[in-house]
């Protein structure tokens, strides 16, 4: 399986559900996402606005704003910029809806939330195939936390390239893991029950479908451990 290949797989997935499907699993990924949250230390964050069939975080932005600066992506030709978020919001290329355009240049941010179509098992994003989160990432002074945010956990086996977006938490549905070796030191939550420092997880599974499987990791003893979907 190819990265394209992968990512029609996923995006069918994706689009199957039902308005109503598409909202409760929205609404179980916020709840994950905010018990995640709290566990991290940020004083600015990007964020995104979903596409219909992303993972709707936009409940949350009302709270996120009372500890820290959010921004937005601004597309601008084969990337985007990071501008401040605040209403109203305007609908601009793919769909997307943005706020109104800053000549202020923002390179730096703390957390990015990130909407991901699936995830390989290097922990890293495949998108929709523009690269407009690569070259962004690739701009900024400082590596920032990144977490990927998908309404259901999908997947794909080894895909990615050496130039794609690496994450460092995965949240979906009720579900969130971080990924092995993870240098924040942070709680991470699964089902709602936190793993401390048990849950570091080295290579994501997914089978041929893009569903996930199991996640190996190493326990603080450093024997090797997977859980199961």
């Amino acid at each position: 399986m190819d990265k394209n290949a992968a990512r029609a797989i996923a995006l069918e997935r994706l689009k199957a559900r039902s308005k109503a499907l598409c909202a409760a699993q929205s609404a179980k990924t916020r709840r994950t996402l905010q018990k995640l949250l709290n566990t991290l230390v940020f004083k600015s964050v990007l964020i995104y606005l979903p596409l219909w069939f992303e993972a709707d975080l936009r409940a949350l932005f009302r709270l996120l704003r009372r500890r820290a600066k959010l921004y937005a992506p601004y597309i601008e030709n084969v990337s985007f910029k990071m501008v401040a978020y605040r209403l109203p919001l305007d609908r601009r290329s793919l769909g997307v809806l943005a706020p109104a355009n800053s000549l202020r240049e923002v390179k730096k941010a703390d957390l990015l939330i990130v909407p991901a179509v699936a995830v390989d098992a290097d922990f890293k994003r495949v998108g929709l195939g523009k690269g407009m989160y690569d070259r962004f990432a690739g701009k900024l002074v400082k590596k920032p936390i990144v977490i990927f945010v998908q309404p259901f956990f999908l997947g794909a086996p080894r895909v990615s390239d050496a130039f794609d977006l690496e994450g460092d938490y995965l949240v979906g549905g009720d579900k969130a893991i971080c990924k092995m070796g993870d240098r924040y030191g942070r709680r991470t939550y699964r089902r709602g029950v936190n793993f401390g420092r048990n849950m570091r997880v080295s290579r994501l599974v997914y089978n041929a479908q893009g569903q996930y499987v199991a996640a190996h990791s190493a326990n603080r003893t450093g024997e090797s451990q997977s859980k199961g979907d």
